[in-house]
């Protein structure tokens, strides 16, 4: 039986079905309160847990052909930039809601919903969690995992909802008198307009809270998870889907990057890589598809049961399978496989030394589409079955690249880690020419571009590079999709270039939220 769900918005008191990995039962299909399922789920740890799987589970499970989670929510993300596009209409699947950017535009509630269900559960159990019976060391991995995921439920939201932490020219939302929908203006974090903040399960909608108070609960949260995560006796994850301490800091390491923390960014991206390695040339063309994959810290794991078949990830990118992708493959963006320099001076094509560029087809061939992508596909031909990829060994190593290049007193450090890192993937790789702290930063902006395509950073990404930057680093001033060989009638000309200081680059919160919750205000 499939889990119910709830798709409770902030002013709800329970907002996710709750789930065993053996036994996808929803507490909410048998008990008539929520104090009755509070009091039955966390009479012991083994309750307790059923939640942190249900989490798991909800960040993959399908409700819809283009809605199947954090999956489809990602495939958003990358489709409303400039590397992503599609090869035509085909079954018209993510054109309006991602190309058009109409979902971002129109306030829907999917993602809202999904990040708020998280951050419900994780109250749930951050209040209830000690009352438990069971071992004292089980319940501060329980605690740990319930902060790291609350903590990376508000880094998602509010890079969607606000401009970049130091906004290129000092705007940001703010609130416009009694008017319910703010308005861009002059400002600093502690005066820009964040997203409501829950630390406990409550029926009462919060207003917007700031920008700063946004990223100190965030930074409360990761603190908390690495803390009760480095306790004497702290058990192990039970598999891949969960969060460790790797996990964590990883997570802290986005944050800390999103924040210009440098010094922090590095820390956490160094420790979260430790033990693991890094893939070899020929693993990097095996599909994208297994949660085993030596360099995965963060998978979501996937079987047969719970995959959502034509509603899933693979459907829509592996067009071998027959099914969407067939019709309206996912294709990579002219400027970053070809090359030109026309979104940057210092964007380069990939080079055909670099085994990435197998990942895209140059030329096209009986079902494919010139550029169609060939990273990700599904675990065989017959099955649209794949585990789905969280973090990787790879972001972390350029994470800690960027965040010592950025502090600008190291580039040798900084150009010898991102050697290390790309030599993998391209033996004839070299930094010789990298000789300022601006070049630096726009290979290692341009080395995320390649390796993370289609893994749901780059709306985060390019957002994040349009904010101020000191010591001569060149901000981002647009998505510019014009120049990236994609199809205008698809996008809609007026999509075509979003530059850093439009509206457009923001979501809008959802109506349904509007009309609930009257102390928050709309993004213009």
């Amino acid at each position: 039986m499939k889990i119910n769900k709830i798709f409770g918005f902030a002013g709800l008191s329970l907002a996710l079905a709750l789930g065993a990995t053996s036994c996808k039962k929803s507490f909410l299909d048998t008990k008539p309160t929520n104090q009755a399922i509070t009091q039955d789920v966390f009479k012991n740890v083994s309750g307790a847990r059923s939640v942190i799987n249900g989490m798991t589970r909800r960040l993959f499970d399908a409700d819809d052909h283009d809605q199947f989670s954090l999956p489809s929510i990602n495939m958003t993300y990358e489709l409303m930039c400039e590397d992503m596009g599609l090869s035509n209409y085909g079954s018209n699947w993510f054109i309006t809601s991602a190309v058009r950017w109409n979902d971002a535009r129109g306030g829907s509630s999917y993602q809202w919903s999904i990040y708020y269900a998280v951050i419900n559960n994780a109250n749930f159990i951050l209040q209830n969690i000690d009352a438990a019976t069971g071992e004292e060391e089980e319940k501060n991995e329980i605690k740990a995992q319930a902060y790291a995921f609350r903590g990376w439920a508000y880094l998602q939201l509010i890079q969607c909802y606000q401009f970049p932490y130091r906004s290129i020219d000092g705007q940001y939302v703010i609130a416009n008198g009694s008017s319910r929908t703010g308005t861009i203006g002059a400002a600093t974090p502690a005066q820009a307009l964040g997203v409501p903040i829950y630390t406990a399960p409550t029926k009462v909608g919060n207003p917007r809270a700031s920008m700063k108070d946004v990223i100190d609960q965030i930074n409360r949260d990761m603190d908390s998870s690495i803390a009760n995560f480095e306790k004497p006796g702290t058990p192990a994850r039970r598999d891949k889907s969960q969060i460790n301490i790797n996990v964590a800091k990883g997570i802290y390491a986005r944050a800390a990057l999103y924040q210009q923390d440098w010094t922090k960014a590095a820390t956490m991206a160094h420790d979260a890589r430790q033990t693991w390695t890094l893939m070899s040339g020929a693993e990097l063309l095996n599909g994208f598809n297994q949660v085993s994959n030596r360099e995965w810290i963060w998978g979501l794991v996937i079987n047969a049961e719970q995959n959502g078949v034509y509603a899933s990830f693979m459907s829509h990118m592996d067009p071998d399978l027959k099914a969407y992708a067939t019709g309206s493959q996912k294709i990579v963006g002219n400027s970053i496989f070809n090359g030109g320099g026309t979104i940057d001076t210092f964007l380069k094509r990939i080079p055909d030394t670099d085994i990435r560029r197998q990942w895209w087809l140059s030329n096209p061939s009986g079902i494919y589409a010139r550029r169609t992508q060939k990273k990700f596909y599904a675990n065989s031909k017959t099955s649209f079955i794949a585990d789905y990829p969280m973090m990787r060994t790879a972001e972390m190593y350029l994470i800690e690249a960027e965040a010592i290049a950025q502090q600008g007193g190291n580039l040798d450090n900084a150009k010898a880690l991102l050697a290390e890192f790309v030599v993998t993937r391209d033996p004839s790789y070299a930094t010789t020419n990298l000789v300022t702290k601006n070049s630096v930063v726009q290979e290692i902006w341009r080395q995320r571009r390649i390796e993370l395509w289609g893994e749901g950073f780059r709306y985060f990404d390019a957002k994040r590079q349009m904010a101020k930057f000191d010591g001569g680093v060149t901000s981002l001033a647009a998505i510019n999709r014009g120049s990236s060989g994609f199809v205008a009638s698809i996008i809609g000309s007026d999509n075509m270039v979003i530059n850093a200081t439009d509206v457009k680059i923001n979501w809008r919160i959802p109506g349904s939220e509007l009309n609930q919750n009257l102390g928050v205000y709309q993004n213009p």
